[in-house]
């Protein structure tokens, strides 16, 4: 795992082309922390890729909207502490090469899995509750248009 500063138009960026392919699984869907949005699945994607796959940019209407950091509006032009694996950040995996070039603060602390045990080990006293219960997450993620896309299909 490694922290990063980022803009918040680089979050914007992250997001929507996590959600380039929604409602459909993708492995390069964000899941987030700290964060609420909404993705208007009656916005077509408009998420630009270079010949390598990688984000180059947004040519129409961006798909995520109403994104909430701790319950306040996304500021593009702040800055933001953003934390997710090497492969993301340092690498730019699956496309994300929007952060690649950002100042780390913490390099490669721990391995994804072991951060996960921790987490349930450690915060969750080694019992997953029925918080976690929903496979659809905890709301801080919404869809919106064409009947969210025929519920999500």
């Amino acid at each position: 795992m490694c922290l990063a500063v980022a803009t918040g138009q680089e979050i914007l960026d992250a997001l929507e082309l996590g959600a380039m392919n929604a409602p459909l699984e993708d492995g390069g869907f964000q899941h987030v922390s700290g964060l609420t949005y909404t993705i208007d699945l009656s916005v077509p994607s408009s998420v630009v890729l270079d010949a390598t796959g990688s984000f180059a940019g947004v040519a129409g209407p961006y798909r995520v909207t109403n994104v909430l950091v701790n319950g306040q509006p996304l500021n593009v032009n702040s800055t933001y502490t953003v934390a997710s694996h090497n492969y993301m950040i340092k690498e730019g995996g699956s496309g994300f090469n929007m952060f690649m070039d950002n100042t780390l603060l913490q390099d490669c602390t721990m391995l994804d899995n072991q951060l996960l045990i921790d987490y349930i080990t450690e915060y969750l006293g080694g019992t997953i509750g029925s918080q976690y219960a929903d496979p659809y997450g905890s709301g801080r993620i919404q869809y919106s248009g064409v009947q969210a896309a025929a519920n999500a299909a």
